[in-house]
């Protein structure tokens, strides 16, 4: 199997199919010694803890998997940490593409895999990517509190909410809507829930009507929107199935099931109006790395240890 980095490895885990994770899980399981997937797969020569076999079996999905495993490599490189991840999940894991790719003939789709560099330039979020995050954070102040400028664009107050704000630039002639994600509140809890049986909110008819309201004060405007976490779940169904007139939505750690209710999901994907900004080391929304391609529009954070970190704002806005 060609060499992959850290980052290849993981996307390789979230874009296994089920029957193909299912296949994974089956080795980890004959390395235990509860089953065979193939008499001619042998173990590896380096050391997997008995462990790592037994979490890699009975995880319930990839994307728990792939935030497990960087989780595991933000303790390894902590040096104030006993801690090191030499048999764990991340060796297991590429462990077992080794032994699937000599066995199952999985091989030619991983050959036009690429590597990927988080801190090259071309890779980084843009000025105006760290802008969209920045009128989206302030989508999460209370009203009083939000900031009247950010860049070029100024803040119209009069269309203020406690869950969406709306940010005008002048010399462009352009319009950004921001939209909050989940807060500690029942109403965003219900629809977290909501979006974990079926990928739809449940609520989504309050953010068209707002979406059509911001379009009919700015007619002839450029409008675009961004949101996070289940306000990007909200802004995916409202764009997908209702003709806004919006030129782009920004998706932010996106929640997603990636197992139901993937129609809007795949809608999304095919369409160029939707850009992404996904983090592999969350599970909330890594699902979505499993279902793009090449020709989707994604910029990629940088995974940190934390999960809180890998599904904040402040990763694209560059405040921390």
């Amino acid at each position: 199997m060609p060499k992959r980095t850290f980052h290849q490895s993981v996307v390789d885990l979230l874009r296994l199919s089920p029957e193909q994770f299912d296949e994974f899980q089956t080795l980890a399981k004959q390395h235990l010694g509860e089953g065979t997937l193939h008499e001619g797969i042998p173990r590896p020569k380096n050391k997997i803890l008995p462990s790592t076999w037994r979490t890699i079996a009975d995880v319930d999905s990839p994307n728990t998997l792939a935030a497990m495993i960087h989780a595991e490599r933000g303790a390894h490189n902590d040096h104030t940490n006993n801690f090191h991840e030499g048999g764990g999940l991340w060796e297991g894991a590429y462990s077992l593409f080794n032994g699937l790719w000599n066995a199952s003939g999985i091989g030619p789709q991983f050959q036009k895999w690429f590597g990927y560099d988080y801190d090259a330039e071309e890779n980084l979020p843009t000025d105006l990517d760290r802008q969209y995050a920045q009128i989206v954070s302030q989508s999460y102040t209370s009203m009083d509190d939000r900031r009247d400028d950010i860049g070029d664009w100024h803040r119209d107050v009069s269309m203020d909410t406690d869950r969406y704000t709306v940010w005008v630039d002048e010399d462009d002639h352009a319009i950004h809507v921001g939209i909050r994600g989940t807060k500690a509140e029942l109403g965003d809890l219900k629809s977290d829930l909501h979006i974990a049986y079926n990928n739809t909110s449940g609520n989504v008819d309050d953010l068209v009507e707002y979406l059509q309201e911001v379009a009919d004060k700015y007619p002839d405007w450029t409008l675009d929107a961004t949101a996070h976490s289940l306000g990007g779940s909200e802004l995916l169904e409202a764009g997908v199935n209702n003709d806004l007139g919006y030129d782009r939505f920004n998706l932010l750690n996106p929640g997603m099931n990636p197992f139901w209710g993937l129609n809007n999901a795949q809608s999304a994907i095919d369409d160029d109006r939707f850009h992404w900004y996904l983090n592999t080391g969350d599970m909330i929304s890594n699902g979505f790395a499993s279902m793009v391609n090449d020709d989707t529009h994604v910029t990629w954070a940088k995974p940190e240890s934390s999960p809180l970190h890998n599904h904040s704002v402040s990763q694209w806005s560059g405040t921390y």
